[in-house]
């Protein structure tokens, strides 16, 4: 019950920042990170918090991820958060990056 409680309480706090006038910044967001992203790698996740993003997910070349986001004028002082590690023919990834805007 009480692991329900916290997913609801999750939820809740997500349609909030929705609600609170970051739903448009949200689906900028999204709509960059959608275009930059090549075909070959995909996310797992994406959190913002203020003006920092965290993108976590699986790539052929992570290293790529960061030299797509760094040239986007979205994003700065974009970094891995943690080592990248193989997984299967991909390599596993978490990039912090602050919002320009």
């Amino acid at each position: 019950m009480k692991k329900l409680q916290s997913e609801v309480a999750d939820l809740e706090r997500q349609l909030d920042i929705l609600n609170d006038g970051q739903g448009a910044r949200v689906t900028s967001l999204l709509k960059e990170l959608t275009e930059l992203i090549p075909p070959t790698a995909y996310l797992t996740t994406v959190s913002m918090r203020g003006r920092r993003v965290t993108i976590d997910g699986q790539a052929d070349m992570a290293s790529d991820l960061i030299t797509a986001l760094d040239k986007s004028k979205t994003f700065r002082n974009v970094t891995f958060s943690s080592p990248t590690t193989k997984a299967g023919d991909k390599e596993r990834f978490s990039i912090v990056a602050e919002l320009a805007r």
